[in-house]
């Protein structure tokens, strides 16, 4: 299987269940995760990253991975899916 390092952005992504692929899943990767890493040259020792906040941004990447509307705002969009058969 090769891989093929592309940009895309998600409605693109959608619209190639139109054209040559059979889209079997499609969702965002790292929606919130990354805006809320300790950096300490941004964020003050009181804003430490807790279990909480861990707890928390894992069920909304959950929630909002394959939400249109946030899935474009994604670091990495994940695309599982086939070549459209010829005969189809």
């Amino acid at each position: 299987m090769a891989l093929h390092p592309y940009i895309f952005c998600a409605s693109k992504l959608q619209s190639c269940r139109e054209c040559h692929l059979v889209i079997e899943d499609l969702f965002g990767i790292n929606i919130f995760h990354h805006r809320f890493q300790p950096d300490s040259g941004w964020n003050p020792p009181s804003l430490a990253f807790d279990r909480e906040l861990q707890r928390v941004l894992e069920q909304s990447e959950v929630t909002f991975a394959s939400d249109s509307n946030f899935m474009s705002r994604a670091t990495q969009l994940l695309l599982a899916a086939r070549a459209r058969s010829a005969r189809a």
